[in-house]
């Protein structure tokens, strides 16, 4: 979550929209794979949160885009018409984490390690090597 996105409207729905352009391949590429085991591969999960989209909703104090509602949107049709599953999972695995949002931000840095966030995530996409005891 150490990344930045620029706080201007517009620039900041370049920036993700270029982001799903950069994950279009992989996305691609795991879509019947995702289909077929009924959750998503390691590298598209790797690939949308490598790319910020699972920062979508987060606060930026957290580190995330806190895009406005319309940009919201555009960003998860866009994921959406590459692979139907990959965008039903940045829009419920951004929302999960932009839940963090309730948890006091200093606090939360304190809290919450990295690790622990690409836990969190894994649970949340049923990948077999989550541990929801970590």
């Amino acid at each position: 979550m150490g990344r930045t996105f620029p706080t201007d409207r517009e620039e900041k729905r370049q920036v993700l929209l270029e982001a799903v352009d950069r994950v279009r391949d992989t996305l691609r590429a795991g879509a019947d794979e995702a289909e077929a085991n009924a959750t998503l591969p390691p590298a598209t999960v790797q690939a949308l949160d490598d790319a910020g989209l699972l920062a979508l909703k987060l606060p930026a104090v957290l580190g995330g885009a806190e895009a406005d509602l319309v940009t919201q949107l555009e960003v998860l049709e866009a994921v959406t018409y590459i692979d139907t599953s990959a965008g039903w999972c940045t829009l419920i695995g951004a929302a999960a984490i932009a839940s963090l949002r309730d948890i006091n931000a200093a606090a939360q840095h304190l809290m919450v390690s990295d690790a622990a966030y690409e836990n969190y995530g894994q649970c949340l996409l049923g990948l077999p090597e989550a541990d929801p005891m970590r």
